[in-house]
Order: structure tokens, then C-alpha cells, then sequence
């Protein structure tokens, strides 16, 4: 599949490839939108060629459509918010595919994930309530104190838009960031103009690069779709690469940048600046997490990830021993959501979720 993002113009000599393999490996690493422009750019009038890119014009106007769907859900979410003095910014979705791509069409997404103040979850979610965002899953008012202090994602759904809002209050995931990055994403937004009159703010792609990153430690890379993300962010005119690198420290996501830029160099043979492959260099285990994550992505067959090798890694990505710790307990002992609706306990007793927790991963109870 890296061959597909470098596909030359005018290919189609020697043999056909297996139309049907190739979207499935597409579709397996979220690229159809990669594909698809490669194929735009190929000559017409070679038979596959036509075949494959109707085939794909069709998926692109079925994702056109939801895309637009989805940033006119978003434009209308933070002017709400914006209304009522609450900030947030979109990671990833629109904000992403327009940073990275020019174009909203130009990736695929799923939901929105908005990152809000930690001391504004609960407000949002008040918000959210009174205008028609309905929770996925009903929210007790003692769970709501839960969720808020734990640092928990609040999922939504918009009815009209048929959108799922994923609201975060942390960068990713907690145990890789802390509530303090969240201030730092929040007082770097920008506003990213995606067609249509519609504007959204997001994350200085300085930032969405961090992030993006992120994301891929988070999961162990399970696709090539993050891998392009930062290739496409990292070659983006107007990068500022010393504003990327010194966010980097205050982030604790040193590490995580050098493991995605390595990938992306190696599958997609992108132009690194001196000062980052140095310090890339320095960093034998990030290469080494890379280099991981190549050999799984490139695998002739596709095999999951366990849970236990994807926390293994994530815990590997952090810049320190003391962050690998603190990934570690955040990973073991801090309750998710899950824990919360299955074992609710008075906040008196919340020190009990460190015991419980570890016993429910262990033998898949309570």
C-alpha cells in the first residue's frame, strides 16, 4: 500500500492488479481517498484503471457527502459553544483532512472528536443536553461527577447530522497526556476555513502533528492512514519545525514525534529536516518502535494487535522512565468509563477502582 501514495501518472503497463485486493487493502488501512487521487492522476483508457476509478468515484460521493454533513455538525457545535464561552477544537476529522490534504473529502472519518477544558466538561455537557446532542449512553448525575473528574471522553450523538461527537477533555488518550496539554492545544487554535462558508477551529497543524502522533503510539499504528497524516502534515508549507520541536518537550511527546516522522520516512521517503533526524538519531528505541511498527503494517498477512502489545508500546513511547510509570498506572489502575458504569462507587471509595480495575483486566470481571 506505500507504493499507492507515490503511484506515478500515466502507470498501467505490466500486468493488472487484483482490482478487488487492492480497494480491500485500502480499505483495511483507510487510504480509499489516497487511492483514489493516485488513480485521478493515472492515463485514461487503461481497462482496470477505468474500472477502479469509477468503482472509487462512488465511494468518494457517498463520503463527500458525509464529510460535508459532518463540518456543518461541527461549524454549528462550536459556534454553540463559542456562544456560551466554552472553547474546544476539532483533533483530527475535518480539521485533519484539511490541514494535511487541502480538502475535507481527502480523508476518511468516522466522528468528531472535540478536546474541551477539563473545568468545561461539565458545563459543555449541559449545553449539549439542552440543544438536541443526545448522550450514547445514559449518564446518571453521579456518573457525570465521575466521568468529569476522572478525565473521561463524553460521547454524543447529533440526530439531525447523524454524527457521533466524541468530547475529550485530555489529547488522545490520559495516560500519554496530561490536562495540562490540553491548555496548550486550546490557547494554540487557529481557524481552518473547509469550503462551503463553513469555518472550524482547530489545533495549529504544529499541534495536529503532535497529535496525530499521538494517536499512532496510542494504537500501535494499526493503518497506514496515520502514517500519511504525517507525512502530509510534516510536508506542509509553512510547517514551522522548531515551534514542532520545542512543543514537543513541554507535551512529553518527544518520543512519539520522532517514532511517527521515522515511519513516514521509511514508508513514504519523506524530506526530514538536520535537526529532526538528529534528534531521531539519538533515540534508538524510537527507531527501534518504528521500525515495529513498519514490519506489522507491511506484513503480507494482517494480524491484530493484542491489547497487552499495544499498551506495551504505548508505555515504550514515552520520553522518560518516570512518564513510562505514569503510563503504566494510568493504564492499570485508572478507571475507564467502563469501569465507572459497571462498578459505580461513592467518590469516598474511588481509591478502591486501583484494586478493582487491575482485577477486572486480569479475569474479566465486574
Amino acid at each position: 500500500m506505500p507504493a499507492a501514495h507515490t503511484v506515478p501518472p500515466g502507470a498501467g503497463d505490466g500486468p493488472d492488479p487484483d482490482v478487488d485486493k487492492l480497494v480491500a487493502l485500502a480499505e483495511r488501512h483507510r487510504c480509499l481517498p489516497l487511492l483514489s487521487a493516485r488513480v485521478n492522476d493515472m492515463a485514461a483508457g487503461v481497462g482496470w484503471v477505468d474500472s477502479l476509478r469509477t468503482r472509487l468515484a462512488r465511494a468518494h460521493t457517498v463520503r463527500a457527502v458525509a464529510n460535508t454533513r459532518a463540518v456543518a455538525c461541527l461549524h454549528r457545535i462550536q459556534e454553540l459553544q463559542r456562544a456560551h464561552g466554552i472553547r474546544s477544537v476539532c483533533l483530527k476529522g475535518p480539521a485533519l483532512a484539511q490541514q494535511a490534504y487541502g480538502s475535507i473529502d481527502a480523508r476518511e472519518f468516522r466522528d468528531l472528536d472535540l478536546l474541551v477544558s477539563p473545568d468545561q466538561m461539565l458545563a459543555n455537557h449541559r449545553l449539549f443536553e439542552a440543544n438536541g446532542l443526545v448522550p450514547l449512553r445514559p449518564i446518571t448525575e453521579s456518573l457525570l461527577h465521575a466521568y468529569a473528574r476522572t478525565a473521561q471522553d463524553f460521547l454524543y450523538k447529533d440526530t439531525d447530522a447523524h454524527v457521533v461527537v466524541d468530547v475529550k477533555p485530555v489529547v488522545i488518550s490520559h495516560a500519554i497526556a496530561s490536562t495540562s496539554v490540553t491548555g496548550r492545544f486550546l490557547a494554540d487554535a487557529t481557524t481552518v476555513a473547509c469550503g462551503g462558508g463553513f469555518e472550524i477551529i482547530a489545533p495549529s497543524p504544529e499541534h495536529m502533528l503532535l497529535a496525530v502522533c499521538m494517536h499512532g503510539v496510542h494504537d500501535a499504528w494499526p493503518s497506514l492512514s496515520a502514517v500519511a497524516d504525517v507525512a502530509h502534515l510534516a510536508v506542509r508549507d509553512g510547517l514551522d519545525w522548531e515551534r514542532v520541536l520545542h512543543e514537543a518537550v513541554p507535551c512529553r511527546q518527544q518520543r512519539s514525534l520522532r517514532i511517527g516522522l521515522a515511519l513516514a520516512a521509511m514508508l513514504l521517503d519523506i524530506p526530514l529536516p538536520d535537526r529532526v533526524q538528529r534528534s531521531a538519531r539519538e533515540d534508538p528505541m524510537a527507531r527501534r518502535l518504528a521500525l515495529q511498527a513498519r514490519d506489522r503494517l507491511t506484513a503480507p498477512v494482517p494480524s491484530p494487535i493484542p491489547p497487552s502489545a499495544a499498551w506495551r508500546y504505548e508505555r515504550l513511547s514515552r520520553d522518560t522512565f518516570r512518564e513510562r510509570l505514569r503510563c503504566g498506572w494510568h493504564q492499570c489502575a485508572m478507571p475507564s468509563a467502563e469501569d465507572l458504569r459497571r462498578c459505580p462507587l461513592p467518590p469516598a471509595l474511588w481509591c478502591l477502582y486501583a484494586v478493582l480495575r487491575p482485577m477486572r483486566l486480569v479475569f474479566g470481571r465486574l
